[in-house]
């Protein structure tokens, strides 16, 4: 059972206060707000020594034998007339191994309805079923197909990358049944930008290849003919509707290969639940509007009677402050703070209640879906 407030009006106060450059996944028409920071440094361990580069040719035709399309089924759909069409989906993925599975980005496949299914390169088209995601901390997902006939593409160390290196987004950019090539330069090597579902996605590649739609879950490819990102997202316009050019981004490998890895043997990456259902980060406009006792942490919204809070004695309306000494302010938000934890491992919850701010020590469950 759930604990939840009536907080409609608290929600939109606390979402509308965010701001920043819009932000589009490569397969959507729009985004949530989103605000670019500063790289931080990046804890990958140190790549491999660099070699000699292949030629553009060279390097895009090791990736693509092991490129895929993704098609996804969006069930039936008004056109612009208004006549009822059968709509899809394409993007991209990534063959890690022969035994069939697959990596996209979990945007691709969130809206399914119906079938997925995986063109290879031969052009042999096979029926794909989901095994699992890092949503909402990583736009990671992992399909299974059929084993047999896989090429796996190269991997390299994203750690490697330096600032102005050059880089290929290789995809199915606008549903081309083949691959398409753009180039570019590794704009930033580690930096960060809000997406949707109140989490700053971290250690992601910034380029200025042009992506789109239909790249996501494609190959961000280094000079060697390894693939050092997954593509997700662009930057289409600022707040204000100013057009921008040549800024996206692609998950670092060195991040999100591992967490596919654990993906593929459980069934999901092993995250903390402290069995929150609906948060939303304070902010000073916030604050000053709900009168809020304090302009930075995370208001709960909606939490689960059964979960480690609830049972910690936290309720719907209760601001967390800190968790394990981590403060919770935009720059480090909720998911963010959570992502950085264990389950099964106790940890110091501060939080704000009636106006007096409390401590109390309290064990996350294992994320269970």
């Amino acid at each position: 059972m759930r604990q939840t407030i009536l907080a409609a009006v608290v929600a939109g106060v606390l979402g509308g206060a965010i701001g920043g450059v819009l932000v589009a996944l490569l397969d959507d028409n729009g985004g949530p707000a989103a605000v670019i920071e500063a790289p931080a440094v990046s804890e990958a361990e140190p790549g491999r020594a660099a070699r000699d580069p292949l030629s553009v040719g060279e390097a895009v035709a090791r990736v693509i034998p092991g490129l895929v399309a993704v098609i996804v089924d969006l069930g039936v759909t008004p056109d612009p007339e208004g006549n009822l069409v059968q709509t899809e989906l394409t993007g991209t993925g990534l063959v890690i191994d022969r035994e069939g599975y697959i990596l996209t980005s979990e945007h691709n496949i969130r809206a399914v309805s119906g079938d997925i299914e995986v063109v290879l390169p031969s052009g042999e088209v096979r029926r794909a079923v989901v095994v699992g995601s890092d949503i909402p901390f990583n736009d990671v997902a992992v399909l299974r197909v059929v084993r047999g006939g896989l090429t796996a593409v190269p991997i390299g160390s994203s750690s490697s990358l330096r600032q102005g290196d050059t880089v290929y987004a290789v995809g199915h950019a606008l549903r081309q049944e083949e691959p398409t090539v753009t180039v570019g330069v590794v704009s930033q090597t580690d930096t960060r930008t809000l997406r949707d579902g109140g989490v700053l996605q971290e250690h992601l590649i910034q380029t200025d290849a042009a992506l789109n739609q239909g790249n996501s879950g494609g190959a961000l490819v280094n000079r060697a003919g390894e693939v050092v990102g997954l593509t997700s997202l662009v930057v289409r316009t600022t707040e204000t509707g100013d057009i921008v050019h040549g800024i996206g981004f692609a998950l670092q490998m060195d991040v999100i290969l591992p967490i596919a890895r654990q993906i593929i043997s459980a069934g999901r990456y092993p995250r903390p639940d402290f069995g929150v259902v609906r948060q939303e980060s304070v902010t000073e406009f916030a604050a000053e509007q709900l009168d809020l006792p304090t302009t930075t942490g995370s208001f709960l919204l909606e939490i689960r009677r059964d979960g480690p809070l609830a049972v910690a004695g936290l309720r719907p309306g209760d601001i967390v402050l800190s968790i394990d000494g981590l403060a919770i302010t935009p720059e480090l938000p909720y998911l963010n703070v959570l992502a950085r934890l264990e389950p099964g491992v106790a940890v110091e919850v501060v939080y704000v209640q009636d106006d007096r701010e409390r401590r109390v020590s309290v064990t996350p469950e294992a994320r269970t879906s």
